[in-house]
């Protein structure tokens, strides 16, 4: 026997600065009324089979998801991973609900059971299923209105349905107050059912709180809320109006280069459309066909989500981008000079050199005004750069005992945003976010003196690509108290992409 040790000496350890926030990644998000993608859920998917799995091989969501996982991008990388979200133009609450995993589809393990039970909590709602006899079954849909029709007794308006053709039990809790959180819990009494139904996690099963959103843009909102791990989105299913869309662009906007909005528009009213949004930044459009069959639309997102940040020169040129399955839809110089010149819609088009068709996305452009980023790559590697600026920020507020507001915290805020290879300044100069030793002109030079303070910052803005400073401010809050802010000021040289080439050839 002995004193402790510890009577004397002490010492604890742990593990500092390990706390690390995630960087969004920059994926396509595809908005469905297939109900298989319940309201108020957010679905991924990191492969193609599963995507056919949930939605079927002939579904618009698997065609979709099929373009966007086979593109791969000119230095070898493609996406790897997509997310599906429910919208409905309908103006009622969608209820809260079960979309079931794989279940057991023999029926006659069904019919074997005759005192059956499931239960579920929906809110604080708790409904005990029981006495389930399946023995008169002669296929599954019987099952699923056995269910239904013990379910109703409870809660009238509820359904419970069987796909046949996804072999999944779904069922919908309608008449109950949404948002509620459902779970499928241990029945306690005979023979449990929860796993031949496919309505357990490990089976696959997804379940939905509802939604009270009541318009496409509530949809839009409500998801973003859920995830925002995405960074452009789009519509599956017929055009939405002008109206909807213009809402969704006006929302959109309004985020600060955070996602790029998808929109299709066809040859005979791109003019009209364009009127409409060309004011709204990050909005892309661009032509399909009159039946859009091949989702044109889709090209940005596809080229955003098999960009990979981590690469040596990641920034892509959006223009010049080839993509199978597409096939053009302006191949005159009389279209493509019209569209050119009156507005920032894109297209797939053609050209031809010695005899060849060479097919491929351009211009690369996005609606905004002057002081939005209108080639889509300049939007896209700013939206890498402000996730991870973001990420790397909240890292040191959760991993540091304090922050200061002196001088040594305006420090430690620079020294996260460029103290190192994996902080964001040095990784957007490696993957060409960054650019440096461009050409200012003499308004550029003019207006980074202005907004620096610093008459030497275009030299060297122009010079290594960037400049950058921090001050700590203080602003006073409603309630009384003073909030400390370290306000950082970053000026980058953006990678401009070249779209044509010009040459004299003179001849001595």
């Amino acid at each position: 026997m002995s004193i402790s040790i510890r009577k004397y000496v002490d010492i604890k350890s742990g593990v500092g600065g390990s706390a690390a926030v995630k960087e969004r990644e920059l994926i396509l998000r595809l908005f469905t009324k297939d109900t298989k993608v319940p309201a108020g859920v957010v679905m991924e998917f990191t492969d193609i089979n599963d995507v056919a799995t949930t939605f079927g091989t002939v579904s618009e969501e698997y065609k979709r998801a099929a373009l966007y996982f086979g593109f791969v991008s000119k230095i070898i990388t493609k996406a790897k991973k997509i997310a599906f979200a429910h919208y409905s133009d309908a103006s009622s609450a969608a209820a809260p609900g079960i979309v079931g995993g794989t279940p057991m589809t023999t029926i006659a393990t069904w019919q074997a059971i005759t005192d059956g039970s499931v239960r579920i909590t929906v809110g604080q709602s708790d409904y005990l299923l029981d006495d389930l006899d399946f023995s008169s079954a002669a296929a599954l849909a019987d099952v699923a209105t056995a269910i239904q029709t013990k379910l109703r007794g409870i809660l009238g308006g509820a359904t419970v349905t069987y796909d046949s053709l996804a072999q999944k039990f779904s069922a919908s809790f309608v008449g109950h107050d949404v948002p509620a959180a459902v779970n499928v819990i241990a029945a306690g009494t005979g023979v449990d059912i929860a796993d031949n139904l496919g309505w357990t996690v490990a089976k696959g099963m997804v379940t939905s709180p509802g939604s009270n959103a009541t318009t496409v843009l509530d949809y839009v909102i409500e998801a973003d809320e859920i995830s925002d791990n995405y960074g452009s989105f789009a519509f599956c299913g017929a055009a939405l109006t002008h109206d909807i869309v213009q809402g969704i662009a006006a929302w959109n906007a309004t985020q600060n280069v955070k996602y790029m909005y998808l929109v299709p528009v066809t040859m005979a009213d791109y003019g009209t459309w364009y009127g409409t949004l060309q004011t709204y930044s990050g909005c892309a459009m661009t032509i399909v066909n009159d039946a859009n069959t091949e989702f044109d639309e889709q090209i940005p997102g596809i080229i955003l989500g098999a960009t990979d940040y981590k690469q040596r020169n990641a920034s892509q040129n959006y223009m010049f981008q080839q993509v199978s399955g597409i096939t053009p839809k302006v191949d005159s110089n009389t279209d493509a000079n019209t569209i050119d010149t009156d507005t920032r819609v894109n297209y797939y088009g053609r050209t031809k050199n010695a005899g060849q068709a060479i097919d491929f996305y351009q211009n690369g452009y996005l609606c905004g005004i002057s002081t939005d980023p209108l080639q889509m790559n300049v939007y896209a590697n700013e939206q890498w750069f402000k996730s991870a600026a973001t990420a790397v920020l909240m890292s040191g507020l959760l991993s540091l005992p304090i922050i200061p507001a002196t001088e040594e915290g305006r420090a430690i805020v620079i020294s996260l945003l460029n103290g190192g290879d994996d902080a964001p300044i040095p990784r957007a100069q490696f993957n060409g976010t960054i650019k440096a030793e461009k050409d200012l002109t003499v308004t550029q030079k003019a207006y980074v003196t202005q907004i620096t303070g610093d008459p030497l910052a275009w030299h060297q803005v122009q010079s290594i690509g960037y400049w950058l400073d921090a001050t700590v401010q203080q602003e006073s809050q409603t309630n009384g108290t003073i909030k400390y802010v370290i306000d950082y000021l970053l000026v980058y040289s953006k990678a401009d992409a070249v779209n044509k080439i010009t040459g004299r050839d003179i001849l001595i």
